[in-house]
């Protein structure tokens, strides 16, 4: 996630290069965005895997030592009351030559804040040991998900904190009742009228909706108390039905939730909130009771303690009557093989170089093992471990330089920028990744007006043949200029983009991407041609 760029202006000192060791230095300062006061005992690290590491003094001030020449990440973080890092967390892009030390690296952190409240019941009174649940929006791979961001619990007077709340994003808090075991086939009476209301997840300010819940955005370290939430209870109703594999009923683990919020991957990294469930006896019957009317996902699986052989999942919609009848089958773990291939005439020198592909389930904690990284040749064949009927994420890293992926599909679907929905391909079932050679590079140059480089500019590369907001999400490039206040794309695939340099926070929020698709029309248009090189200056914008 793009940060707020927080300063205009970086002092760049040298020194003569250190030819023992080619290695250079990075110093500067970290303040609170919000006092400007100096911060101690904040974590600066630089490099993509941490390799350098200094700790702020008194005053503030940090140095790193053996930094690499190139571009680096310079990171700093602060650390959190409870041990771990806090969301107070900023980074910066810094360009070394050998031997060269760069001052004036200052960090301006925007502290994290808190949210606070009661949870109340239709009487009014307390709520002891419910979840309480932050809520993430974001774009991902072609739509807008909401995502657990961070969770608590009400205390015995139906108080809750929720701690580390990110400053700037808007958040939406949930409440719902918190996961335990469910017995496969409820004693809950027939007839409706007789049951127990069933406690609906409820959003704030006391909604049962996420699309009428009310955000909440936080300034840097600011507690917002009395976000009171009143928990709203509805009839109950039941869902009968037989889980299967393929060879009949069988003994299998079952989970039901809501479809969204989730568990998953947000801006913040990625939290996984187990979900009620239980085991069916060997006929595989099923009886879930105490469920208000929403929009469900049943999962079911053949183990508790590790990864499936079997795996299923079924959307379930309760209205205002019990579900009957339902039939839900866990399918064996399928192989996916793979292949890497070149798109158009392949360069002149083969490829030694090597891709790493790898998956991540979207909306549940991976299994052991489930995760694995393959690598591939280029061109070459891969192929994953049998993996579950579900849906994945795929990422792909190590591409050599000269060269971008131009697609990667599954069956006849594009999985680049959307799911891998794993047992939806109609007869070719493998993964095919697709190298270009063609691409273009962009070198941006982002200046104020006296023509004076602008620092930790947020870079937004948009292509033009986006058709939504969620597209448009899943494409564009996000990247923040160095100390000189330039940056150099990757290669790109050849086309018409729209670039914008902002000094603002840029994510993948509903809010802030409304704002990018809006500046199209104030955005440069860039035409990019086959292996050709762009450059382009930007002065910085802000978004409406």
């Amino acid at each position: 996630m793009i940060g707020v760029a927080l300063m205009l202006a970086a002092v760049l000192a040298q020194t003569p290069p250190n030819t023992a060791s080619g290695t250079g230095t990075i110093s500067g300062v970290v303040r609170d965005a919000a006092t400007g006061l100096p911060m101690r005992d904040v974590d600066v690290y630089a490099g993509p895997a941490r390799q350098q590491h200094s700790v702020t003094d008194a005053e503030g001030r940090y140095t790193l030592r053996g930094v690499s020449p190139g571009t680096a990440r310079v990171s700093a973080n602060a650390r959190s009351a409870t041990g771990g890092f806090s969301p107070g967390t900023s980074f910066r892009m810094v360009t070394l030559e050998r031997g060269q030390e760069v001052a004036g690296i200052d960090f301006a952190l925007r502290l994290p804040g808190a949210i606070s409240g009661r949870i109340v019941d239709q009487n009014r009174e307390p709520v002891p040991e419910i979840m309480v649940m932050l809520i993430a929006r974001e774009y991902s791979l072609g739509a807008l998900r909401h995502v657990f961001a961070s969770a608590t619990r009400t205390d015995d007077r139906g108080e809750y904190v929720l701690a580390n709340v990110q400053p700037g994003r808007a958040y939406l808090v949930m409440v719902k009742k918190a996961p335990g075991v469910i017995d496969p086939v409820s004693s809950s009476p027939l007839n409706p009228k007789l049951r127990r209301p069933a406690v609906v997840s409820t959003f704030y300010p006391g909604v049962p909706s996420v699309e009428s819940a009310q955000p909440i955005t936080l300034r840097p370290g600011e507690r917002r108390e009395n976000t009171d939430i009143r928990v709203v209870r509805t009839p109950s109703y039941c869902v009968d039905g037989t889980i299967a594999t393929g060879a009949g009923p069988a003994p299998l683990r079952f989970l039901i939730d809501a479809r969204q919020p989730s568990s998953g991957a947000s801006g913040n990294g990625a939290m996984f909130v187990a979900s009620p469930g239980g085991t069916t006896s060997p006929d595989g019957k099923i009886r879930v009771c105490d469920l208000a009317p929403g929009d469900y996902q049943l999962t079911v699986h053949d183990r508790a303690e590790q990864r499936p052989l079997f795996f299923g999942v079924a959307p379930l919609l309760i209205a205002d009557e019990d579900v009957r009848s339902l039939a839900v089958t866990a399918r064996p773990a399928i192989p996916v093989p793979g292949e890497v291939v070149w798109e158009g005439d392949p360069p002149e020198q083969p490829e030694s170089a090597t891709l790493s592909i790898y998956v991540r389930p979207m909306t549940r904690a991976p299994w052991r093992g489930e995760m694995g990284t393959v690598k591939a040749a280029i061109p070459g064949k891969f192929a994953f471990e049998p993996l579950l009927m579900d849906d994945y994420a795929l990422q792909i890293s190590g591409v050599p330089a000269g060269l971008y992926v131009k697609d990667a599909t599954y069956g006849n679907h594009s999985a680049l920028r959307e799911p891998l929905r794993l047992g939806t391909a109609i007869g070719d079932a493998a993964l095919r990744i697709v190298m270009a050679a063609d691409g273009g590079t962009i070198n941006f140059k982002v200046e104020d007006r006296d023509n004076r480089p602008v620092p930790d500019a947020s870079i937004v590369l948009m292509p033009a043949g986006s058709g939504s907001e969620a597209a448009m999400a899943a494409a564009m490039v996000l990247a923040r200029t160095d100390q000189n206040g330039a940056w150099k794309s990757a290669r790109l695939a050849p086309g018409k983009y729209y670039g914008l340099a902002l000094q603002q926070e840029v994510d993948l929020s509903p809010e802030s991407v409304a704002r990018l698709w809006r500046a199209r029309t104030r955005a440069n248009e860039i035409d990019l041609g086959p292996r050709a090189s762009v450059q382009v200056t930007l002065r910085p914008a802000t978004l409406e």
